[in-house]
């Protein structure tokens, strides 16, 4: 299998209800290392795009090293990476040694009321709207041990981060150091603000009590 489609496989999945659902992966175009957010309910094979961001390769394994740590990490803990792009006026021409926030992502440990504690990736576009995905099991498998349903949401999501890190890991050694730098023009502008249809918002700090919503 390619590592581009490999990537495109290494889903997570964000339940809405009534049958709707966001999902999160990578992959490759044009030589550029992308995260996709991507809204469905199972009509369309494609689904809505939400977030379509450029990641710089050398970042992605910033990311994936600060992914490793996770499962060790104390609750409440979060790490992030603001990432930016090339800034443009409103002639569409770029700004020379200009740049503006296009997104981040990040990795959170998080315990709910009753001290379950769920890992999360989150992503947030340049205008500040988040979407958060537990590393859980995605809703197609279930996990028994003995004949009985795994049901303890920290061993799951703990056995979840080890495979999801496993996976990440094999496919990143496996791509071709991709040159970034090659962007062209026209994704520039598409990243621009994390060619998002999400609300326009003013950007600020992820909290603990923004992570804590979404469990």
């Amino acid at each position: 299998m390619k590592s581009d489609i490999a990537l495109a496989k290494l889903t997570l999945y964000k339940e809405l209800g009534e049958g709707k659902y966001q999902v999160l992966n990578f992959g490759v175009y044009r030589e550029v290392l992308r995260l996709y957010v991507k809204e469905g309910d199972g009509t369309s094979k494609q689904g809505k795009n939400l977030l379509n961001m450029p990641i710089m390769f050398l970042n992605a394994r910033a990311f994936f090293l600060e992914l490793e740590k996770l499962n060790t990490r104390d609750t409440g803990y979060n790490m992030s990476f603001d990432m930016y792009g090339p800034k443009w006026d409103e002639n569409s021409k770029r700004i020379p040694n200009a740049r503006e926030l296009i997104g981040k992502i990040g990795v959170a440990r998080m315990a709910n009321s009753d001290g379950e504690i769920t890992n999360l990736i989150f992503v947030v576009n340049g205008q500040n709207v988040k979407k958060v995905f537990p590393l859980i099991p995605t809703p197609y498998l279930d996990l028994y041990r003995n004949g009985k349903k795994i049901e303890d949401k920290t061993e799951l999501t703990d056995m979840w981060t080890e495979a999801y890190i496993k996976s990440f890991g094999d496919i990143l050694a496996a791509l071709p150091e991709v040159n970034n730098e090659k962007e062209t023009i026209a994704e520039a502008k598409a990243a621009k603000g994390g060619g998002s249809s999400f609300n326009n918002k003013k950007y600020s700090k992820i909290n603990e009590d923004d992570l804590l919503k979404d469990l």
